[in-house]
């Protein structure tokens, strides 16, 4: 018994060593090899709700493994997607707006310099939405802007901004109002979009809420201090915006005119990103890297660990395409007016890598992505 009692107490010394050797080993090499941060990157600790169980009334499905693909090959990254008259419009990485029908793929207008070298100066399209008349696609470009772009001949129009009182650092998406006036999510005043490995991994509440008045270019600030503020969309009374809050996995209902602000949804199974109204009722919300995925559990655990998080984004930036890694982890939720889920696609098998939005048409759903070469097409 005391052999097997040393022998006990040696093997847990020895574990230990290792730890603790490959501790310091890992801390060398993110000190003196692997990529040097920015000095503005300052993670800092927060807290996200725990995973909130699905409710056993909702409708759940693992159709979502069942998607067609839509090629936009040579582009990738159709984040955002608007359906018109047979026809679907989408901006991609590479700074465009396309349009998709029967007779195939064009580009249908850009909103950067045509000779660019440089995101800042492509562009990069994310957010769309028809126009209240129908006539236009508006797009928000991360770098750029806000744009009106008429469907009868492609030609671009910019709406915000009009003047230097405002330079985007990372616009991302956006909804009209009522009165004409469009909210939009700036998700980061201190990172970009090339940048949004730090704003992830930083975790401060670098973003905010523009209120804009389009026949003005007139702005003014509706909410600031949130984390990661995605997806826009409109509540069906009018008179609140939901706010996907991405770093905090959950949605904020914000009143337009002043109010208490609410948490819509919370605990939810991963990253939500653009939420759009389903043509039944409610809203989409696609989620990817659930917290089942490596970078979900990574994110979930890393929370109340800045100076880790410092680290463990260091190594990351040192793999070959570390952000567009197949975390195989995406699902769709519905969710009512009172922020409940009442219906989830999932997709077991793991092939829908990532959602960024999802378009109800007919009984048809049409994902965009934030890289992928190709839309997503599903029958319901």
């Amino acid at each position: 018994m005391n052999d097997l009692t040393s022998n006990t107490s040696n093997r847990k010394r020895s574990s230990g060593r290792w730890v603790l050797i490959s501790t310091l080993l890992v801390a060398i090499l993110a000190v003196f090899w692997w990529p040097v941060l920015p000095k503005k990157f300052a993670p800092v600790s927060y807290s996200v709700e725990p995973a909130v169980p699905l409710p056993d009334s909702c409708v759940q499905n693992n159709r979502l493994s069942d998607f067609q693909q839509i090629s936009v090959h040579p582009y990738h990254g159709p984040e955002s997607l608007v359906y018109w008259n047979g026809s679907i419009y989408t901006g991609v990485a590479e700074g465009k707006l396309l349009k998709l029908d029967d007779s195939g793929l064009v580009e249908f207008a850009r909103f950067g310099k045509s000779d660019c070298d440089s995101p800042a100066a492509c562009g990069r399209p994310l957010g769309m939405r028809l126009s209240n008349d129908s006539h236009n696609v508006v797009v928000i470009d991360a770098y750029l802007g806000l744009f009106s772009v008429s469907l009868a001949n492609g030609s671009v129009t910019k709406i915000f901004p009009l003047d230097d009182s405002i330079f985007p650092v990372f616009f991302d998406d956006f909804d009209f109002l009522p009165n004409g006036s469009v909210v939009l999510s700036e998700a980061s005043m201190k990172y970009t979009l090339h940048e949004l490995a730090f704003e992830i991994f930083e975790g401060g509440p670098n973003g905010r809420l523009i209120m804009v008045d389009p026949s003005t270019g007139h702005w003014s600030e509706l909410l600031r201090d949130l984390r990661f503020p995605n997806g826009i969309q409109l509540h069906s009374d009018g008179q609140s915006i939901l706010v996907a809050e991405s770093t905090s996995m959950r949605i904020l209902r914000v009143p337009i005119n002043g109010g208490q602000l609410t948490v819509f949804a919370d605990g939810l199974p991963g990253i939500p990103d653009n939420i759009r109204l389903s043509e039944r009722g409610g809203y989409w919300v696609p989620v990817s890297n659930l917290r089942d995925g490596w970078l979900g559990r990574l994110l979930n655990w890393l929370t109340k660990w800045p100076r880790l998080r410092h680290v463990v984004l260091k190594i990351i930036l040192s793999l070959p395409n570390h952000f567009e890694a197949k975390t195989n982890s995406a699902m769709l939720l519905r969710l009512d007016d009172e922020g409940q889920v009442v219906e989830v696609w999932k997709d077991p098998k793991g092939l829908m890598i990532n959602v960024a939005e999802v378009c109800e048409h007919q009984g048809e759903l049409l994902t965009g992505s934030y890289f992928l070469p190709y839309i997503g097409h599903i029958k319901r």
